[in-house]
């Protein structure tokens, strides 16, 4: 899965809180089918915000601090672990207590 997230205002680790309420959001007002999508995608999210050591990240890609226009998209790897995909870079991010 992949998912776009914004830090052309904000940083990696506010731009993904700020995609997971907006799903919240969408979640009450979408079908049952789009509701599914809607969970894998609050649920990657989650896991995402829950467990990666952002503070790390972001001194490893300062780029991911937000105010520059960065398209950034989220991803999860066959290993299970998340990247950070911009331009031509694709971040393992690092997890809390590596």
């Amino acid at each position: 899965m992949r998912l776009p997230l914004d830090i052309s205002r904000h940083c990696v680790e506010t731009a993904a809180k700020k995609a997971h309420d907006a799903r919240v959001r969408e979640y009450f007002k979408a079908s049952a089918e789009q509701q599914a999508a809607l969970e894998a995608e609050m649920e990657l999210l989650l896991e995402f915000l829950r467990t990666v050591d952002f503070g790390l990240l972001r001194s490893r890609h300062p780029e991911l601090s937000g105010g520059l226009p960065v398209k950034l998209a989220l991803e999860r790897g066959a290993n299970g672990r998340f990247f950070a995909v911009w331009g031509g870079t694709r971040a393992e991010c690092p997890l809390l207590g590596e």
